[in-house]
């Protein structure tokens, strides 16, 4: 008789220890995985709160010397790992936000090895001078954001940036 009442206990705490652990716990906890940094020019705090209407997780990169105004921060520099969807909803909102932007730089692509977290990231408002030292080449806006509506994979965006980006002879 007492086997009966101990079964139905150890399966109830069974269910609670598969439901609820410590690593359902730690994952709400964590930080979001991929980040949206906008340099802090002009229209920045609208474009971060435009962002995070939709979802997305975007802070204000706080100003330094290479931060000046649209007209010089117009490099969106794109991480490895950010997924399709999210480089089209936030290179379409910078595009919209900074009309000067027309570089657009895939970090690594050049051989640089950043920190891991720079491949979970967009950059929005990236110094020219860092593009003309990289020797980007400028794309218009109008084909930045072509290539982002075509795109069905990021592996096919990546190779746009890529090939708009071979350096010139």
């Amino acid at each position: 008789m007492r086997w009966f009442t101990t079964v139905p206990l150890v399966l109830i705490i069974t269910c609670i220890l598969t439901t609820w652990s410590p690593s359902s716990v730690k994952a709400e906890q964590s930080p979001p995985l991929f980040t949206v940094e906008v340099a802090d020019i002009e229209k920045s705090g609208d474009l971060v709160k435009n962002l995070e209407a939709k979802g997305i997780k975007a802070v204000i990169f706080p100003k330094n010397i290479r931060i000046e105004n649209a007209q010089t921060n117009r490099v969106i520099w794109l991480g490895k790992n950010v997924p399709l969807e999210m480089a089209r909803v936030v290179i379409s909102e910078a595009l919209i936000f900074n009309p000067y932007i027309c570089y657009v730089h895939l970090v690594g692509d050049r051989g640089e090895v950043p920190p891991e977290k720079v491949h979970n990231t967009i950059h929005v408002g990236g110094s020219e001078e860092a593009a003309l030292a990289k020797k980007l080449n400028p794309i218009p806006a109008k084909e930045i954001q072509q290539a982002l509506d075509k795109a069905k994979t990021i592996e096919e965006l990546h190779r746009f940036i890529h090939d708009k980006n071979i350096k010139k002879q």
